[in-house]
This record gives C-alpha cells, sequence and structure tokens, in this order.
C-alpha cells in the first residue's frame, strides 16, 4: 500500500543487522511491537534498520482453532464472493508446515511496513486508494524482506526460508497476531500499537531454525477501541458482523478484485476512488497520528496529471504505462477504465 513524501522514517543501527549488510539509518534503536526472545532478539532490530514497523516471530504449525473456524465461517457464508480461490488449499492455509509452504517449517517471521495517507495526492493518485500510491507494495515488501532472510541465514547457517506476500494462502493477519503485531479491528484490518492499521505484511516461513521460545498470544482484539467508526464509515455495510468483510457489498473488492461481472448500483454509488476504498482507515481514530511511509513513490511512467475522465478514455498502452510497476498493474486496464467511468457518472 504507497508515496513520495516518507514521513517519520525510523531507523536503527544493530550489530545484527551490521554483520548482514543490512543498514538504511544510523539513528538509535526504535522499539517496535512483536515477539522476537531468545535467539530472535535480532529481528526486531534487523527489522526497525529496514524500515519496518512492525516485525516478531511465531512458532510454525497449524493456526487455532478459533482462527480456522472465523475463516471457515466467512467463506460458508459467502462473504468471500468471487474469490473462489479462498475455498482451496486449506490443508496449506491452517498449516505453514504443510509442504506447500515450507515442509517442517519451524518459525514464522512476519512484517509490517507502513504507508501514509497523505502520498502523492497530485493527479490520479489522489484518485487511487493510499496503499497503491507508490511503486508496487508487494515489491517493495519482498525487496526488505530479502536483507531479514540475509540476517537470518547469517544468525542460522542452513535454514531454509520462503517470502509470502499476498503469494500464497498464508493467514498473514492471524500470523501477525500470533507473532505479536498487533490485533484486529472491526474492519478486519491488523492494527499496530502507536503506528495503526495504514500497513502491508509480509512473512518469511523458516525450516530449519529455533523454534520461538514463547507460547502466549496477544488479544486477537488488540489495540482497537471497539469505537465502530470503521462500521460506520462503510457506505455499503460490508462489515457486518464487525471483524468480517462482505466482499459482495466492499467498495475495494469490486473495484480491485472484480474483473468480470458489472459492480452493483449500490457498490458503484458508493465509489470514491477508481481503485480501492480508504473510508474505513480513514475513520479509525488510532490512524491519526502522524503517518509514517516506507513504501516508495510511484514510478514516473507517463501522464500521472490524469483525472478519472482521461482514465476513462484513455488508451490500453497509456493506462498500461502510466500503472505499470504499481498495484494498479495487477488489475486489468479494462478494469481501471470501467471504474473510472462509474466514477466519472457519480460525480
Amino acid at each position: 500500500m504507497v508515496n513520495t513524501i516518507l514521513h517519520g522514517k525510523t531507523h536503527c543501527t544493530s550489530s545484527e543487522a551490521k554483520e548482514a549488510g543490512i543498514m538504511r539509518g544510523s539513528s538509535p534503536t526504535a522499539e517496535i511491537p512483536g515477539h522476537a526472545f531468545g535467539p530472535w532478539s535480532f529481528l526486531k532490530a534487523a527489522g526497525a534498520s529496514l524500515g519496518f514497523c512492525a516485525m516478531g516471530v511465531a512458532p510454525a504449525g497449524e493456526v487455532s482453532q478459533r482462527a480456522r473456524d472465523v475463516f471457515e465461517r466467512w467463506v460458508r457464508s459467502g462473504y468471500h464472493a468471487g474469490l473462489v480461490y479462498m475455498e482451496k488449499w486449506s490443508d496449506a492455509r491452517s498449516d505453514t508446515a504443510h509442504h506447500g509452504i515450507v515442509d517442517g517449517s519451524a518459525a514464522v517471521v512476519c512484517a509490517a511496513l507502513p504507508y501514509s495517507s497523505g502520498a502523492v495526492e497530485t493527479g490520479i493518485w489522489k484518485s487511487v486508494a493510499a496503499h497503491a500510491r507508490s511503486r508496487d507494495y508487494h515489491q517493495v515488501m519482498e525487496d526488505r524482506l530479502d536483507g531479514i532472510v540475509r540476517a537470518i541465514h547469517a544468525r542460522f547457517p542452513g535454514t531454509i526460508s520462503r517470502v509470502f506476500v499476498d503469494t500464497a494462502p498464508v493467514m498473514e493477519r492471524t500470523w501477525a497476531v500470533a507473532a505479536g503485531l498487533g490485533g484486529f479491528g472491526n474492519n478486519g484490518a491488523l492494527i499496530v500499537p502507536r503506528v495503526g492499521s495504514r500497513v502491508v505484511l509480509g512473512e518469511i516461513v523458516c525450516s530449519n531454525v529455533p523454534k520461538p521460545e514463547y507460547t502466549d498470544v496477544p488479544s486477537v482484539r488488540g489495540p482497537c477501541l471497539e469505537c465502530g467508526a470503521c462500521v460506520d464509515a462503510c457506505p455499503t455495510g460490508a462489515l457486518a458482523p464487525p471483524g468480517m468483510v462482505d466482499c459482495n457489498k466492499c467498495v475495494s473488492y469490486h473495484t480491485i478484485e472484480n474483473t468480470r461481472e458489472p459492480i452493483p448500483p449500490d457498490v458503484s454509488s458508493a465509489m470514491t476512488l477508481i481503485f480501492g476504498c480508504d473510508l474505513c482507515i480513514d475513520a479509525c481514530p488510532l490512524n491519526r497520528a502522524p503517518d509514517l511511509c516506507e513504501l516508495d513513490p510511484p514510478p514516473d511512467r507517463g501522464p500521472g496529471s490524469m483525472t478519472p475522465q482521461d482514465v476513462s478514455e484513455a488508451s490500453d498502452e497509456i493506462l498500461a504505462k502510466v500503472f505499470r510497476g504499481t498495484c494498479l498493474e495487477r488489475t486489468s486496464v479494462e478494469t481501471i477504465r470501467r471504474n473510472a467511468r462509474l466514477l466519472v457518472e457519480r460525480n
């Protein structure tokens, strides 16, 4: 999830990070959320040096029965809409030691990168959800996690690891909670203490490493104020019951993932952006602290000064050029053009 203005970066120094060759800054060590005890204590300093706002590790294996029950109830309710892949790979999704993830894994390292609400507010980017006003966050996160992988391999020679950023059936928010990064909000987002929910997540699943020592898991509610502001802010009622997102009603789902079916009128009439929706995130009082941003600005590959009207009329070639290297490239130009047309009609 983005930006040209990088707000309030936090860096640190550590011998572990220096040994791994991943230092980015030299200010005092920052205390960031996350479990990193015993032989894994190097993680937080290494993570902070790479711009992560939370970094922790959890014992690999099966997710809790509660997490499985909640996910299965979400699918049975049909809240996954057209995300049919959510009905598959249940064995791998529920167990990171499954051979489809990392066979016999011992640890799941979780990391959060912050993004800013106020990044790149010019041209077409102000009509895009904040997490996507950047170089594709999947690539940014993978690049940063590669630094953590090097630190892990330097500390534990013989490690076998895989990096995941929305690339496999890994329950990223469930693992982030287990690793101590934060807790769930009523909109289903992960809330990181002192940061909020403007974060993107990534994981490193490892074998041939020490199993993390702790057994306590923080409350899944974490820092959520239970104020209901996010639920009230959703114009389509997609956040019901709290903590679950009904994709059939969700503007973000329809403008990003729904590339085949028409957007229902009651959803398209609530659109404020051509890609995604920030209303529930913006409503959260925990997101009103000064923004942090560790995502890279979007590539300058075309007329970023375009308006939704321009996008609705632009050729495939122009749109592909403008959005290359960003999250918008992951959906079709036809979908982006459709969204722009609907937004123009609404306004």
